[in-house]
């Protein structure tokens, strides 16, 4: 069961980032060809996304908080990405108050999934198998507060986890 739930994880962080860097990266390039924007137009244009998941982050945690439905949340915000994306990709010739809104949805709807996902690869282990420090996370601060201290960094072999219970 953990296995499982441990690879549904691993696939999905390999498929959000695999779509979010064929995207990304030539977003620039579609904006350019398909809007024709200068590059301050471009600029503010992918602004956008770093200013909204700052604004809307802790709108996405609330709502998964008065719904206590985080998996619901995270698959209606991913396939909302989707369609956002895709939608950028189809438009051939749009306004930049076209692209500030299709950008804005994509940047709204997107900002949940990365802090949804690493709740849940946080919580569901401890709360399926009652799991707690035994997985290595790659140095979340909750795992590295009982570490000692190190020359360099803390090492694995400095952290003391708690036992089990037998």
């Amino acid at each position: 069961m953990q296995m499982r739930y441990s690879l549904s994880i691993s696939g999905f962080y390999f498929i959000y980032f695999f779509g979010y860097g064929a995207l990304f990266p030539f977003l620039a390039l579609v904006l350019q060809q398909n809007g024709r924007f200068d590059g301050a137009g471009i600029g503010l244009l992918l602004s956008l996304n770093p200013i909204l998941s700052i604004a809307f982050q802790p709108l996405w945690g609330l709502l998964c908080d008065a719904t206590q439905k985080p998996k619901a949340v995270l698959g209606a915000t991913v396939w909302l990405s989707v369609l956002a994306s895709a939608s950028l990709l189809r438009i051939t010739d749009f306004s930049f108050a076209m692209a500030a809104g299709a950008l804005a949805v994509l940047a709204i709807v997107q900002s949940a999934a990365m802090p949804l996902i690493d709740s849940l690869t946080m919580l569901t282990p401890r709360a399926r198998a009652n799991i707690t420090g035994r997985s290595d996370y790659g140095g979340q601060p909750a795992s590295l507060s009982r570490c000692s201290p190190s020359a360099s960094f803390p090492t694995r072999t400095a952290c003391r986890f708690p036992s089990s219970p037998s």
